[in-house]
């Protein structure tokens, strides 16, 4: 029987994707999952933080300031434990001045978390952080 040159043309075409979709579908659960995390970790903080000023660190800025130590501390681990530093000094000064400012806006928020979450409740800072964005 003589190959059907039509048909070996139809299995050529059919490539098994499976894997390949079952790769990005995982990739991205995970991240709808980690992004999750996230929103729950930024009430969670909320929480801590306000506990924090009101029983350890009576001042919103010192208590924001214990919060970014802890913060640095922990992703200068993770970052050490991941991998090896790249930049080098030539990199860092290629990036624009307003590549750096994102450490601005997460203090601003977290002062901002520490000072209005008590008065606000957790549901309305959240939901006023959000409309804000």
């Amino acid at each position: 029987m003589a190959p059907d040159p039509a048909h070996d043309d139809e299995e050529a075409s059919e490539v098994p994707t499976a894997p390949i979709e079952d790769a990005e579908c995982a990739r991205t659960t995970l991240a709808v999952a980690l992004a999750l995390l996230a929103g729950l970790s930024s009430v969670t903080q909320n929480g801590i933080n306000t506990s924090l000023r009101k029983h350890a660190v009576p001042i919103p800025f010192m208590a924001a300031c214990v919060n970014f130590a802890v913060g640095l501390i922990f992703i200068a681990l993770v970052a050490l434990a991941t991998a090896p530093p790249r930049s080098t000094s030539t990199s860092l000064k290629e990036a624009p001045w307003y590549a750096y400012t994102g450490g601005l806006f997460g203090a601003v928020y977290v002062v901002t978390a520490i000072l209005l979450t008590s008065p606000l409740g957790f549901a309305t800072f959240s939901l006023c952080a959000v409309a804000g964005q």
